[in-house]
């Protein structure tokens, strides 16, 4: 599902990503009304998120949360590197703003960041470097 998505939707221009998708699958006699779309962003969703596909790893040690793995790890798996990532996020947020449910939960550092709210250094706690973000919170007492 995310190869078909990637193929037909990376060439949107930002703005008609607001827009609403109207999928098909293929073999299915079904107008799309919602679900199918919900479904097709899910499943591509999914995909990409996948610890296997390379672009996101647990944030932290207990396996609850996602990020993006780091700059050498994407590049050296994925081609298209910055462009695979600026997709990546095209997808999620497009899955969020259609309030699609995503199987796996993002970390609350990418998603302040998503969302434009200011990053601090507490939330690298939230990251896989929580000894950093105490030393920063104590230093800051």
């Amino acid at each position: 599902m995310l190869e078909t998505c990637a193929k037909e939707l990376s060439s949107l221009p930002d703005g008609q990503w607001r827009w609403p998708f109207f999928f098909k699958f293929v073999g299915e006699a079904g107008l799309d009304a919602g679900g199918l779309g919900r479904d097709a962003l899910r499943l591509a969703s999914n995909d990409l998120l996948s610890i296997d596909f390379g672009l996101f790893r647990h944030a932290t040690d207990d396996a609850a949360t996602y990020t993006v793995s780091d700059d050498a790890t994407v590049r050296s798996d994925h081609d298209g590197g910055l462009a695979t990532l600026a997709f990546a996020g095209k997808l999620v947020a497009k899955a969020l703003l259609d309030g699609t449910h995503l199987d796996a939960q993002l970390n609350p550092v990418l998603l302040k960041h998503v969302c434009g709210a200011a990053v601090t250094l507490e939330d690298l706690q939230d990251l896989d470097w929580p000894q950093i973000g105490r030393a920063s919170c104590r230093e800051r007492v």
